[in-house]
């Protein structure tokens, strides 16, 4: 039976964040699941959000699949290397300006064998929003043969307004 922990629970308060970040994360699990509630304070109607693993800077660290629904749009690609700050696009704040008011994106972000170092760290990230019927699945490839020990992640415009939440959850399994 899976055990679950959590690690870390975060909610935005009054001042809006620019970001959130988890660093030395601990190794004593055998996976990971983070999940965010968000709202960006940007007044347009959605923000991409990013996420950024162990302070990596390397553009060839970061491979993604995505396949993406905006209303009855629908489109996939992959994100091999890119411009701007080296990242995964993971999916979309809801705005301050959305309708309908008060409506946040949901994020969950699946992390199996976190501790790995001898191969790359894989994630699979599932994000919707309400305002405009939107989601977003994707797999990640960290090319990087390293444990996971820390996240970033924020919205490309604005920053993170208050009440949206991030949770560290660690899992465990019984063997």
């Amino acid at each position: 039976m899976a055990v679950f922990t959590v690690i870390s629970h975060d909610e935005v308060d009054a001042s809006p964040d620019a970001y959130w970040e988890r660093t030395g994360i601990s190794q004593s699990y055998d996976h990971l699941l983070l999940r965010a509630q968000t709202q960006s304070d940007n007044s347009s109607t959605q923000t991409e959000m990013k996420m950024q693993l162990n302070s990596s800077t390397a553009y060839a660290e970061y491979t993604s699949t995505h396949l993406q629904a905006n209303g009855v749009t629908v489109q996939g690609g992959q994100q091999t290397a890119g411009s701007g700050s080296p990242s995964f696009s993971i999916g979309y704040a809801t705005d301050t300006g959305a309708t309908p008011a008060d409506s946040f994106g949901t994020l969950e972000i699946w992390f199996p064998d976190y501790t790995n170092t001898t191969n790359w760290t894989v994630g699979l990230s599932t994000g919707m929003r309400e305002a405009g019927l939107s989601i977003k699945m994707a797999s990640l490839l960290f090319s990087q043969q390293a444990a996971l020990t820390a996240v970033k992640i924020w919205p490309l415009s604005g920053s993170f307004d208050q009440y949206s939440t991030f949770t560290l959850i660690g899992v465990s399994c019984d063997a």
